[in-house]
């Protein structure tokens, strides 16, 4: 879902997912992990995740595989 990214970001995911106790919860803190620019622009970018099904469909899968 957000393509290659390095074992170290990819272990700083797990461990937001881990702590996180749904997929809403840890959306905004791995959007900012991944995402560089300002407040305005991972807010944006989190809403489209929230409002769009496919994409929220997406994410919730995507939170638990990185849970496993």
């Amino acid at each position: 879902m957000f393509g290659d990214v390095s074992p170290h970001v990819l272990l700083q995911m797990e461990l937001i997912v881990r702590a996180s106790s749904t997929p809403k919860a840890a959306l905004a803190p791995v959007i900012a992990l991944l995402v560089d620019g300002n407040a305005a622009k991972r807010a944006a970018i989190v809403e489209a995740f929230s409002a769009n099904d496919p994409l929220r469909e997406q994410w919730e899968q995507a939170w638990a595989a990185l849970r496993r």
